[in-house]
């Protein structure tokens, strides 16, 4: 896992949260429930994970700032992700992709949950709690998963999705 602290310039990360205040009241929204692999979510995870499209003009301007500290790939998909309370995601790895990399937008506090665990090739496990800038890229195919969120948090999770593909 590699981790990158201030890897975009605030006015971007406001961009981005401005986009999704923009559409949360909108149609635009899937939900883990019926989009995500089911293993993500299990029995445990009863919380709403909402996903939607990032626009063109956001992500050209994010990739222009974040392609020189991402892996090279054939195809990068971006969306964003808000996490609701008591939801969250199980241990899984991104083998599907040549990485997966979230970038995190938004203030956090730990006490809240939905801190990003991670674990090594030899097995130690770590944690992070999201901060507004930080860049977290998976190469390695190393297991991670994001705790739950506590039903106290005050506001929802909200991070970038970044995919990279090889065609």
């Amino acid at each position: 896992m590699k981790l990158i602290k201030n890897s975009l310039r605030k006015e971007l990360i406001s961009l981005c949260n401005d986009e999704i205040d923009k559409l949360l009241p909108s149609r635009a929204w899937s939900i883990n429930q019926t989009t995500w692999n089911k293993e993500l979510l299990g029995d445990d995870f009863h919380g709403v994970c909402l996903s939607a499209d990032v626009s063109s003009f956001t992500e050209r301007k994010i990739k222009t700032e974040l392609l020189k500290l991402l892996p090279e790939a054939d195809k990068i998909t971006m969306n964003y992700n808000v996490f609701l309370k008591n939801s969250g995601i199980r241990w899984h790895s991104d083998a599907n992709y040549k990485f997966g990399a979230t970038l995190y937008l938004n203030e956090w506090n730990n006490k809240w949950g939905g801190l990003f665990l991670w674990e090594d090739k030899e097995e130690n496990l770590h944690a992070i709690c999201p901060e507004p800038g930080t860049l977290v890229i998976n190469t390695e195919e190393e297991n991670h998963s994001v705790t739950h969120l506590s039903s106290i948090a005050p506001y929802p999770r909200r991070s970038l999705q970044i995919w990279g593909t090889m065609l």
